[in-house]
């Protein structure tokens, strides 16, 4: 049977596996199963974790403090996941920020022709040439 604490960190990680199944990985990968990859992390196969999960589900009470350990461990790594998002978006709008203020571009004046009057001067000309 796997130890409590243990059952609580592996509970964690399923959920954070398997809700990551529907988002896209560093390497633009969709759909990928960790699930796997938890097994091989706590050295177990479903077979002992069905095992233990029926006897923790059997003890009702004990079985819904691991849920509330595992929900509090959700809620710390979502907190922690967020402020690490908060920093990485400010600096990356800091970097956008000072990249663009080190690019000097010259605004294009959408009424001049290249004749050199605008577009403004034309219509006036035109208006003049009809009255």
């Amino acid at each position: 049977m796997i130890p409590k604490d243990t059952m609580v960190a592996l509970m964690t990680d399923l959920y954070l596996a398997s809700s990551s199944r529907n988002l896209k990985n560093i390497k633009l990968q969709k759909g990928v199963n960790y699930i796997p990859l938890v097994y091989a992390k706590y050295n177990i196969d479903s077979l002992r974790l069905k095992r233990s999960n029926f006897y923790y589900t059997s003890k009702i009470d004990e079985y819904q403090k691991l849920l509330e350990e595992v929900k509090l461990n959700l809620e710390e790594k979502r907190s922690i996941f967020s402020r690490q998002k908060k920093v990485r978006d400010s600096i990356r709008a800091d970097s956008i920020r000072k990249t663009l203020s080190k690019v000097k571009v010259k605004p294009k004046n959408p009424t001049k022709k290249k004749g050199g009057s605008s577009l403004k001067d034309n219509l006036e000309k035109s208006k003049g040439k009809k009255n």
